[in-house]
């Protein structure tokens, strides 16, 4: 009986197995086309390896014009195309360029903000039934776009540095002047310092790029105006200006009155030669130094001299210390420009 019963449940288990095993569905392996009966795969693994598009490779940038930057990667296999985007740094805003054509591997930005970070990336895409499918991203680092930019600036010279241009065998930098250029010089770098100008004089500096051929690009300019040949003979804020001062009756102010204390150095505001050095009427005890061409500076109220007349000065030398001295009611500096016996407004003088 135990054994007639045995035998049942093999033949019943065995009936189960071919049965389930009948509705199973057969599974395609790589380079294997075959199609199931109940479940159907959509593609072959070699379909599903031409739909997996790679990132595109070596993006990077060529800066072709100061307002031109163009990017470039290698060609994608299977590709149908590229989206490009431009993104400047700090900002949400995106430039979208769509490249159509699996073959052309660059394109161009032009008009771009100079002196502007940029970050430029790419993907590929591909059409996969109606449904445009992308590669991950690929991005280039910060780029900053075509600039101009002062680097350093003395009272006669100018120190300029620019983008790099491609291609670019020599670069002419110019600085104008109302429309007429003063100082030029060619170079094969992309710095230069150009000397020989105006104090004080506000410039406006354009770098030309030339490749072999003789071909040009022109930056946009950048303005830098060159330092005076002047410094303020102590830091402090002007107490009193130059001119006709209120509640002083109608008198006339020949200089400016700087704030400072007694313990202040006073410094030649230019290099020169000491023409006075002590008491001056109401200017107290004075410092008077000669710069050339009837130009002379005046430093009023000092409570100490430490300079005698004769003494050449470098710019910056101490001169004395600040004081009341004189007519002074308080503690400062007065400080003069004078021309041929004629004073000027200093703060025409100081940087």
């Amino acid at each position: 009986m135990n054994i007639l019963k045995r035998m049942t449940v093999m033949v019943l288990s065995l009936a189960i197995v071919i049965t389930m095993s009948a509705g199973f569905t057969s599974f395609a392996f790589a380079g294997d086309e075959t199609t199931g009966t109940t479940g159907t795969s959509t593609g072959t693994a070699t379909d599903v390896a031409e739909n997996n598009l790679s990132a595109a490779e070596k993006v990077d940038t060529n800066r072709v014009k100061f307002s031109t930057t163009q990017v470039t990667w290698e060609q994608v296999d299977n590709a149908e195309g590229y989206v490009v985007t431009a993104k400047k740094k700090g900002s949400s805003k995106v430039s979208t360029k769509v490249v159509s054509e699996s073959t052309d591997t660059d394109v161009a930005y032009t008009d771009l903000k100079s002196s502007t970070n940029y970050k430029y990336s790419v993907k590929a895409y591909k059409d996969v039934n109606g449904t445009k499918k992308y590669s991950s991203v690929k991005s280039t680092g910060y780029v900053v776009s075509g600039y101009v930019k002062s680097t350093a600036r003395t009272a006669s010279s100018v120190s300029v540095k620019w983008s790099p241009i491609a291609g670019a065998d020599k670069y002419t930098v110019k600085a104008t002047r109302n429309g007429k250029t003063v100082k030029s010089k060619t170079v094969t770098s992309s710095k230069a310092k150009l000397s020989g100008l105006s104090s004080s004089t506000k410039y406006r500096f354009t770098v030309v790029a030339y490749n072999e051929a003789g071909e040009a690009t022109t930056s946009k300019s950048t303005l830098a105006t060159t330092r005076s040949d002047y410094m303020w003979p102590v830091n402090g804020s002007v107490l009193s200006g130059y001119g006709y001062r209120t509640g002083y009756g109608s008198s006339f102010h020949e200089g400016i009155d700087i704030s400072a204390s007694t313990s202040t150095k006073v410094k030649a505001a230019k290099a020169g030669t000491v023409i006075r050095a002590g008491w001056y009427y109401g200017y107290g005890k004075t410092v008077m130094v000669s710069h050339g061409n009837g130009v002379v500076t005046l430093y009023g109220h000092l409570s100490s001299i430490s300079v005698h007349s004769g003494q050449k000065v470098s710019q910056g030398k101490t001169l004395g210390r600040a004081g009341s001295t004189g007519s002074a009611t308080c503690v400062h500096l007065h400080f003069e420009v004078q021309v041929n016996g004629s004073s000027r407004n200093p703060l025409n003088y100081l940087p």
